[in-house]
Protein backbone atom coordinates (compact mmCIF):
# COMPACT_ATOMS: atom_id res chain seq x y z
CA UNK A 1 0.00 0.00 0.00
CA UNK A 2 1.41 3.08 -0.98
CA UNK A 3 1.36 5.98 1.60
CA UNK A 4 1.81 9.79 1.48
CA UNK A 5 3.97 10.42 3.72
CA UNK A 6 4.13 14.30 2.72
CA UNK A 7 0.52 14.62 3.49
CA UNK A 8 0.81 13.53 6.90
CA UNK A 9 3.74 15.69 7.91
CA UNK A 10 1.55 18.79 6.50
CA UNK A 11 -1.54 17.68 8.63
CA UNK A 12 0.97 17.36 11.63
CA UNK A 13 2.12 20.56 11.22
CA UNK A 14 -1.15 22.19 10.90
CA UNK A 15 -2.27 20.47 13.90
CA UNK A 16 0.60 21.92 15.85
CA UNK A 17 0.20 25.57 14.62
CA UNK A 18 -3.45 25.02 15.30
CA UNK A 19 -2.16 23.87 19.17
CA UNK A 20 0.04 26.60 19.54
CA UNK A 21 -2.53 29.69 18.97
CA UNK A 22 -5.12 30.89 21.00
CA UNK A 23 -7.81 32.79 19.87
CA UNK A 24 -9.38 35.71 21.93
CA UNK A 25 -11.88 37.95 21.90
CA UNK A 26 -11.19 41.69 20.91
CA UNK A 27 -13.52 44.77 22.35
CA UNK A 28 -12.77 48.36 20.42
CA UNK A 29 -13.96 51.61 22.61
CA UNK A 30 -15.98 48.87 24.32
CA UNK A 31 -17.25 47.58 21.04
CA UNK A 32 -17.00 43.52 20.06
CA UNK A 33 -14.84 43.21 16.92
CA UNK A 34 -15.80 40.08 15.04
CA UNK A 35 -12.11 39.91 13.82
CA UNK A 36 -11.00 39.06 17.03
CA UNK A 37 -7.19 38.69 18.06
CA UNK A 38 -5.21 35.52 18.31
CA UNK A 39 -1.88 34.66 20.62
CA UNK A 40 0.95 32.52 18.87
CA UNK A 41 3.80 31.71 20.66
CA UNK A 42 3.08 33.95 23.36
CA UNK A 43 2.71 36.92 20.88
CA UNK A 44 -0.73 38.15 20.34
CA UNK A 45 -1.63 39.55 16.68
CA UNK A 46 -5.00 41.32 15.49
CA UNK A 47 -5.82 41.64 12.30
CA UNK A 48 -6.36 44.36 9.85
CA UNK A 49 -10.16 44.67 9.49
CA UNK A 50 -9.59 45.17 13.97
CA UNK A 51 -7.14 48.20 13.05
CA UNK A 52 -9.15 49.92 11.02
CA UNK A 53 -12.18 49.73 13.51
CA UNK A 54 -9.21 50.92 16.09
CA UNK A 55 -9.35 54.26 13.51
CA UNK A 56 -5.96 52.87 12.34
CA UNK A 57 -5.64 53.36 8.26
CA UNK A 58 -4.88 50.41 7.02
CA UNK A 59 -3.75 50.37 3.16
CA UNK A 60 -2.48 46.95 0.87
CA UNK A 61 0.75 47.53 -1.78
CA UNK A 62 2.66 45.34 -3.41
CA UNK A 63 4.17 43.29 -1.02
CA UNK A 64 3.54 44.75 2.34
CA UNK A 65 0.88 46.83 4.30
CA UNK A 66 0.81 50.64 5.33
CA UNK A 67 -0.15 51.61 8.18
CA UNK A 68 -1.48 55.13 9.12
CA UNK A 69 -1.90 55.78 13.08
CA UNK A 70 -4.31 58.36 14.43
CA UNK A 71 -2.72 61.05 15.30
CA UNK A 72 -2.82 63.33 18.28
CA UNK A 73 -5.18 65.39 17.41
CA UNK A 74 -7.95 62.30 17.25
CA UNK A 75 -6.61 60.76 20.58
CA UNK A 76 -9.47 61.59 23.26
CA UNK A 77 -10.02 61.12 27.00
CA UNK A 78 -10.66 59.63 30.15
CA UNK A 79 -14.21 57.22 28.63
CA UNK A 80 -14.24 58.44 24.90
CA UNK A 81 -14.39 56.47 21.95
CA UNK A 82 -14.01 57.97 18.28
CA UNK A 83 -17.03 56.12 16.73
CA UNK A 84 -18.06 58.07 13.33
CA UNK A 85 -15.74 61.48 14.49
CA UNK A 86 -17.28 62.02 17.78
CA UNK A 87 -16.83 61.60 21.11
CA UNK A 88 -19.31 58.39 22.12
CA UNK A 89 -19.74 56.86 25.14
CA UNK A 90 -22.19 55.48 27.75
CA UNK A 91 -24.77 56.88 30.56
CA UNK A 92 -22.14 57.29 33.73
CA UNK A 93 -19.11 57.75 31.82
CA UNK A 94 -17.36 60.48 31.79
CA UNK A 95 -16.23 61.85 28.00
CA UNK A 96 -13.50 64.38 27.16
CA UNK A 97 -13.18 66.09 24.21
CA UNK A 98 -10.41 68.72 24.88
CA UNK A 99 -12.40 71.36 26.44
CA UNK A 100 -15.33 69.84 28.08
CA UNK A 101 -15.99 67.25 30.47
CA UNK A 102 -19.33 65.56 29.51
CA UNK A 103 -21.52 62.83 31.45
CA UNK A 104 -24.75 61.85 31.49
CA UNK A 105 -26.23 60.95 35.06
CA UNK A 106 -29.57 59.76 35.06
CA UNK A 107 -32.50 59.72 32.60
CA UNK A 108 -36.21 59.48 34.13
CA UNK A 109 -39.75 59.88 32.95
CA UNK A 110 -41.07 63.51 33.32
CA UNK A 111 -44.06 63.97 35.75
CA UNK A 112 -46.75 64.80 34.00
CA UNK A 113 -48.49 66.86 36.32
CA UNK A 114 -45.67 68.77 37.03
CA UNK A 115 -43.35 68.90 34.27
CA UNK A 116 -45.32 67.86 31.59
CA UNK A 117 -44.85 65.14 29.12
CA UNK A 118 -41.20 63.90 28.17
CA UNK A 119 -38.14 63.08 29.96
CA UNK A 120 -35.72 64.95 32.03
CA UNK A 121 -31.92 64.00 31.63
CA UNK A 122 -29.70 64.77 34.46
CA UNK A 123 -25.82 65.74 32.82
CA UNK A 124 -22.61 67.08 34.22
CA UNK A 125 -20.13 69.40 32.35
CA UNK A 126 -16.64 70.48 33.44
CA UNK A 127 -14.15 72.79 32.30
CA UNK A 128 -11.53 70.19 31.40
CA UNK A 129 -9.21 73.26 29.84
CA UNK A 130 -6.40 75.55 30.83
CA UNK A 131 -8.52 78.99 30.52
CA UNK A 132 -11.21 79.94 33.13
CA UNK A 133 -14.48 81.76 32.49
CA UNK A 134 -15.35 79.77 29.63
CA UNK A 135 -19.11 79.10 28.54
CA UNK A 136 -20.33 76.38 26.36
CA UNK A 137 -22.04 78.37 24.35
CA UNK A 138 -18.43 80.20 23.60
CA UNK A 139 -17.11 77.04 22.64
CA UNK A 140 -19.35 76.26 19.05
CA UNK A 141 -22.87 74.98 21.30
CA UNK A 142 -25.31 73.86 18.39
CA UNK A 143 -27.83 72.44 21.22
CA UNK A 144 -28.26 69.40 22.55
CA UNK A 145 -30.76 66.42 21.02
CA UNK A 146 -32.33 63.47 22.92
CA UNK A 147 -33.02 60.46 20.70
CA UNK A 148 -35.71 58.13 20.84
CA UNK A 149 -36.20 54.78 19.83
CA UNK A 150 -38.18 55.58 17.38
CA UNK A 151 -35.65 58.12 15.56
CA UNK A 152 -37.45 61.04 16.68
CA UNK A 153 -34.63 63.76 17.84
CA UNK A 154 -36.12 65.84 21.22
CA UNK A 155 -34.59 68.88 21.59
CA UNK A 156 -33.93 70.38 24.87
CA UNK A 157 -36.48 73.10 26.63
CA UNK A 158 -34.98 76.38 25.33
CA UNK A 159 -31.90 74.84 23.81
CA UNK A 160 -30.95 74.26 27.74
CA UNK A 161 -29.70 77.81 28.76
CA UNK A 162 -28.90 76.72 32.30
CA UNK A 163 -26.29 74.32 30.88
CA UNK A 164 -25.13 76.60 28.05
CA UNK A 165 -24.39 80.08 29.20
CA UNK A 166 -22.97 79.59 32.31
CA UNK A 167 -18.93 80.35 32.15
CA UNK A 168 -17.07 77.85 34.85
CA UNK A 169 -13.43 78.20 36.17
CA UNK A 170 -11.12 75.89 35.37
CA UNK A 171 -12.18 72.44 36.54
CA UNK A 172 -15.55 73.56 38.21
CA UNK A 173 -18.53 71.94 37.17
CA UNK A 174 -22.35 72.47 36.33
CA UNK A 175 -24.95 70.52 37.15
CA UNK A 176 -28.21 70.23 35.43
CA UNK A 177 -31.67 68.08 34.60
CA UNK A 178 -32.63 68.81 31.42
CA UNK A 179 -35.70 68.53 30.01
CA UNK A 180 -37.38 67.11 26.72
CA UNK A 181 -40.72 67.38 25.65
CA UNK A 182 -42.65 64.90 23.74
CA UNK A 183 -45.93 62.92 23.76
CA UNK A 184 -44.01 59.83 22.34
CA UNK A 185 -43.75 56.90 24.46
CA UNK A 186 -40.61 55.71 22.49
CA UNK A 187 -37.74 55.27 25.21
CA UNK A 188 -34.85 57.24 25.02
CA UNK A 189 -31.62 55.96 23.50
CA UNK A 190 -29.29 58.43 22.96
CA UNK A 191 -28.30 62.12 24.13
CA UNK A 192 -26.45 64.15 21.73
CA UNK A 193 -24.81 67.20 22.90
CA UNK A 194 -23.39 69.18 19.19
CA UNK A 195 -20.01 71.29 19.35
CA UNK A 196 -18.84 73.08 15.92
CA UNK A 197 -15.08 72.52 15.84
CA UNK A 198 -15.10 75.75 13.82
CA UNK A 199 -16.73 77.45 17.19
CA UNK A 200 -13.19 78.50 18.59
CA UNK A 201 -12.15 81.07 15.83
CA UNK A 202 -10.37 83.81 17.49
CA UNK A 203 -10.02 82.25 20.69
CA UNK A 204 -7.07 80.42 22.18
CA UNK A 205 -8.93 77.01 23.18
CA UNK A 206 -8.62 74.05 21.09
CA UNK A 207 -10.50 70.80 20.69
CA UNK A 208 -8.07 67.64 20.96
CA UNK A 209 -10.62 65.82 18.41
CA UNK A 210 -12.00 66.56 14.70
CA UNK A 211 -15.38 66.45 15.94
CA UNK A 212 -16.25 67.24 19.23
CA UNK A 213 -19.92 66.12 19.39
CA UNK A 214 -20.91 64.11 22.42
CA UNK A 215 -23.11 61.14 21.43
CA UNK A 216 -23.90 58.95 24.96
CA UNK A 217 -26.11 55.91 24.89
CA UNK A 218 -28.35 56.23 27.78
CA UNK A 219 -30.43 52.81 27.34
CA UNK A 220 -28.91 51.12 30.65
CA UNK A 221 -29.69 53.81 32.62
CA UNK A 222 -33.21 54.96 31.22
CA UNK A 223 -35.96 54.48 34.41
CA UNK A 224 -38.20 53.10 34.46
CA UNK A 225 -37.26 50.34 32.51
CA UNK A 226 -39.47 49.60 30.47
CA UNK A 227 -38.24 46.52 29.10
Amino acid sequence: MKRIYGLGIVTLAVASMAAAQQALSLRINGKSIPAGAVVVKGTTYVSADALKAAGVGVRYTRGGVELTLPTASTTIGAGGANQQNAVEGKGGEWLFNGIWRFQVMSVEKADPTTEGMGWKVKVEIRNGSKFGGVAPAGTGWQGVTLVLEDGNSIPARSDAPELRDSGLAQGAGNTQTLLFETESASKPVRLILRFDPKGLTGTALRFTVPDPTFRVDVKAIVRPNCD
